[in-house]
């Protein structure tokens, strides 16, 4: 007779940024899950499977073999780009997203409100102004 079957386990890539629920002074969380089992409970904004981005990534083959490659980069530790947020640099104020000097301009954040770079609020980047921008890893 056999060992009966492991249950595998789901992992999670809880992004933040904001303190978690926990570092109130009071302790407690907003449900009664452990940290370790709730993500979101933990102050994670958005929970980001690795499932759903294993299915992504095969979704996005049809598209063209290179896009998988490019996310499967974006989105690993050692790849050769990363994605940064940033608040706007004194020099750009009035400039255009398309014209960062440090990374491929694709996102910005104003009052709360993301716009892409093909949205007309990205032509003349304001004082507080949040930034996204693909960069190089590496120099």
């Amino acid at each position: 007779m056999g060992a009966p079957p492991r249950r595998r386990k789901r992992a999670a890539w809880p992004i933040s940024t904001r303190p978690s629920s926990r570092s109130r002074s009071t302790g407690a969380s907003r449900c009664s899950l452990p940290l370790r089992r709730c993500p979101r409970c933990a102050g994670a904004d958005v929970v980001v499977n690795p499932l759903d981005f294993a299915g992504l990534l095969l979704a996005t083959t049809h598209g063209g073999q290179h896009i998988a490659d490019y996310l499967a980069d974006l989105a690993s530790r050692q790849g050769k780009v990363r994605l940064i947020e940033r608040e706007v640099r004194p020099e750009e104020i009035g400039t255009s997203l398309k014209d960062l000097t440090d990374g491929l301009g694709v996102r910005i954040i104003r009052d709360g409100q993301p716009y892409g770079f093909w949205r007309p609020q990205v032509a003349q980047l304001k004082q507080g102004d949040i930034v996204m921008a693909i960069t190089p890893s590496v120099s």
